[in-house]
């Protein structure tokens, strides 16, 4: 299939149902396992995709510029988007485990059944919204990325800002065109109407960090835990492009948090010799966005780290700024089997 560059210069030459611009109100964000139905990501702060084609030069005696620049590996797929988080209806949609304490976050994706999905953003009419109450009626076209893989799942949170959630895709295709699939063409209004009015954001003041500090009481200013899920492609002779992308193990989570340090606390032996010789894991970090009260009211997300040791701990102090402490732990993520250490989701507290 040939691409095609086109420059318009007369407005008229591309019809009457031209767009001016596309704005965030027309978008939508889709993802899809298996042959479900495409479930709708809710408040999606952003999307970015791009893709990269990368080629290998074909050169020969005789001539000094390369005769040929001929494309042998797959063009990479980009996706990232972020979303305010919004209980844990995201990421049971992106094929993470959310049911269990005992069950970890990637439990389905290390065993294949949540590991790939097709993500959608669907763009609706000039003017009208993809989502909500009178919005979504017309998908006027579809940017479908089709067997995405997740690389990468960070959620943070700070004073002063909605807690947040990223997650970074690849993949080896993009397809524009309603045409592709039969179910790029649905109706975003159905799976983004809800019925909760008071509120529909989890706050700051909302969350709660169960964190150990070491040697000092320490007032809590942000958070971000970050589980990377590294790809490696799999190649073989016969065809051009890799038939699959796998998790490269070990895997590690991380949690760091930064806070302001109020008191040294000198009730307990703070040396790094202790430290180093009584090298214990903590059995619990939690970071708790808890739901909010009332039955119309949404769900909250909890984030449990089991078995985390301490990387780092750095301390800040400057004319003018209160005196800093940033902390950093990490985790290794095992199978399904190994519910003692990990990170797990589950539903969040009550306010």
């Amino acid at each position: 299939m040939a691409y095609k560059s086109v420059v318009v210069t007369d407005p008229s030459a591309i019809g009457t149902d031209a767009r001016n611009r596309i704005l965030y109100q027309s978008e939508a964000l889709a993802v899809r396992r298996g042959a479900a139905s495409p479930d709708f990501l809710t408040r999606v702060q952003s999307v970015n995709y791009s893709f990269s084609v990368g080629r290998t030069d074909v050169n020969q005696f005789g001539e000094l510029a390369a005769i040929d620049r001929v494309i042998l590996e797959q063009p990479t797929v980009s996706m990232d988007f972020s979303y305010i988080l919004h209980g844990r209806s995201n990421e049971a949609a992106l094929g993470f485990n959310t049911t269990s304490s005992t069950t970890s976050m990637i439990a389905d994706i290390i065993a294949g059944t949540g590991d790939k999905s097709d993500y959608f953003i669907s763009l609706a009419d000039e003017g009208v919204d993809a989502a909500g109450p009178l919005g979504g009626t017309t998908i006027e076209s579809n940017i479908k990325i089709p067997s995405g893989f997740i690389t990468s799942y960070s959620a943070s949170g700070s004073v002063g800002e909605f807690p947040t959630a990223t997650v970074n895709i690849e993949a080896l295709d993009m397809k524009i065109g309603k045409s592709h699939d039969e179910q790029t063409n649905v109706n975003a209004k159905n799976a983004s109407t809800e019925e909760n009015t008071a509120s529909y954001v989890l706050r700051p003041g909302e969350i709660d960090l169960d964190i150990r500090a070491f040697g000092g009481v320490v007032h809590l200013q942000s958070f971000t835990l970050t589980v990377d899920l590294t790809r490696e492609a799999i190649n073989r002779l016969g065809t051009n492009f890799p038939f699959a992308r796998v998790i490269s193990f070990p895997l590690n989570a991380t949690l760091s948090a930064e806070g302001i340090l109020s008191k040294d606390d000198d009730s307990a032996d703070n040396s790094l010799g202790e430290l180093v010789s009584g090298d214990s894991a903590i059995d619990k970090l939690v970071v708790d966005c808890k739901s909010q009260a009332g039955s119309s009211q949404m769900g909250g997300i909890k984030y449990t780290m089991k078995q985390a040791k301490l990387d780092s701990y750095s301390y800040t102090s400057s004319i003018g700024a209160n005196k800093a402490v940033s902390m950093d732990w990490s985790v290794p993520i095992g199978s399904s089997t190994q519910t003692d250490r990990g990170v797990f989701i589950t539903e969040g507290g009550s306010a």
